[in-house]
């Protein structure tokens, strides 16, 4: 079969797929099956005419059953570590945010660098967003390289040891210096320097507000080094309202900068990926699973609405995470 007449056959499948549906009298793969028979002609047979179906449904992107809604995406998944549909999560939720540790190739004295050209010496993660499709599965919308902790990541943490918590929770406190955009949640905070107020309290766990410096006890989101770090922000929901003393506090999903080799525990990535998931974040409900790659079947179930890490024991990994590019997904 020469191009041209591939693709006459092509037309033709879609436009009676199209009727097929708009009268609803005949069955879409039933109508499939006799376009191509037709088109392919005798010499291809039924059984040629089946595999040509279903390169056909590749191309017109809409291949039922076979998890195209991923495919069409252009989201990677293959080289994912963990299954999606396994986490278990409140009916609310509308996106998910995966973020998959990988190996610990920098401590505290590389990170209190002011940059590091090394990417070796970085601590890399890899964080894919999935939101809910129309049929209740998990559609990948965006992939993103980013940074973590400089002490890896625990399920036992504590403030100061450097690391990126482990469990499952419901993000919260959309924040940031840069100006709202369009689509932006409704609580969405701008951070307003010349104010000297908006800190995130080591004491609540929340963004509190106060015109006494010596009361702003955390971080104090209007200092110049967050402008750029804080240009998007998101809570990710560990050890809300500071329920365990001691575990830490501003555990944020948030953006990075050139150069920026970890965090103090933070997950830190492209500033166009914060925007979009705050934009996914006004939509309906966002959780975040965060666990070393390869040890997530302890997280699938670990929902904690008060922010609790996840149980079980985990151990840092030990591969470099592949090649993974910023990928947007409207």
């Amino acid at each position: 079969m020469n191009k041209n007449s591939w693709n006459v056959m092509v037309c033709a499948l879609k436009l009676c797929l199209a009727a097929a549906l708009f009268w609803g009298g005949s069955d879409p793969m039933a109508v499939e099956a006799a376009v191509l028979q037709k088109s392919a002609g005798a010499a291809v047979g039924q059984q040629g005419a089946e595999a040509l179906k279903h390169s056909v449904w590749g191309q017109v992107g809409c291949a039922p059953g076979t998890g195209t809604e991923q495919e069409q995406s252009g989201i990677p998944t293959d080289q994912l570590s963990f299954d999606v549909s396994r986490f278990v999560l409140p009916s609310d939720a509308k996106t998910l945010v995966v973020v998959e540790g990988f190996a610990v190739n920098g401590g505290r004295e590389v990170y209190q660098r002011e940059t590091v050209e090394d990417t070796a010496l970085w601590n890399r993660a890899r964080v894919t967003a999935f939101v809910k499709g129309a049929n209740g599965n998990w559609v990948p919308r965006l992939q993103s390289p980013a940074v973590l902790g400089w002490g890896g990541m625990s399920n036992k943490r504590h403030s100061g040891d450097g690391t990126t918590p482990i469990g499952l929770w419901r993000a919260d406190t959309p924040f940031g210096w840069a100006a709202p955009d369009a689509g932006f949640p409704s609580e969405y905070e701008q951070i307003i320097p010349s104010l000297r107020t908006q800190y995130w309290s080591d004491a609540t766990n929340r963004l509190e507000h106060s015109h006494v410096l010596t009361a702003q006890s955390g971080e104090r989101l209007w200092e110049d080094w967050a402008k750029e770090l804080y240009a998007y922000s998101l809570n990710t929901g560990f050890n809300r309202n500071h329920t365990h003393q001691g575990a830490g506090s501003a555990l944020f999903l948030h953006c990075t900068k050139p150069g920026k080799p970890s965090t103090a525990g933070c997950v830190a990535m492209d500033p166009s990926a914060m925007r979009e998931l705050l934009k996914w974040y006004a939509k309906g409900a966002l959780y975040v699973a965060q666990a070393p790659e390869g040890q997530f079947e302890a997280v699938y179930g670990a929902f904690s609405e008060n922010g609790d890490s996840a149980p079980g024991t985990f151990s840092p990994s030990q591969r470099q995470m592949p090649d993974t590019a910023t990928i947007l997904v409207p």
